[in-house]
């Protein structure tokens, strides 16, 4: 019905998640797991873990979790859920890395 948002959606979902930035293409399909993984959307949460396996990511990432990530991203993953969550209630203090 809107050819036009959805095309333009879709180049916007592209850039930002497939363009090699200062955070790795699996980093930004790992945290996007992360967040749909809240929302408990399986169809979601089936369409970024194969972008993140098609990018390089390492499937036991997957079925090992937070246990065998990158420590960055598990430091940012109470973050993640706050944003996934309620955002308008995070706080300054809840940021900070110990």
């Amino acid at each position: 019905m809107f050819p036009d948002y959805v095309q333009m959606s879709f180049k916007l979902n592209n850039y930002l998640m497939n363009n090699q930035t200062v955070l790795p293409v699996t980093y930004k399909y790992y945290l996007s797991i992360m967040a749909v993984s809240c929302y408990n959307c399986e169809h979601l949460l089936k369409i970024q873990e194969e972008q993140f396996i098609l990018n390089g990511g390492d499937p036991s990432w997957l079925k090992k979790g937070l246990k065998v990530v990158d420590t960055k991203l598990v430091n940012i993953a109470r973050l993640n859920e706050y944003l996934a969550h309620k955002p308008w209630s995070l706080e300054a203090d809840e940021i900070k890395v110990s």
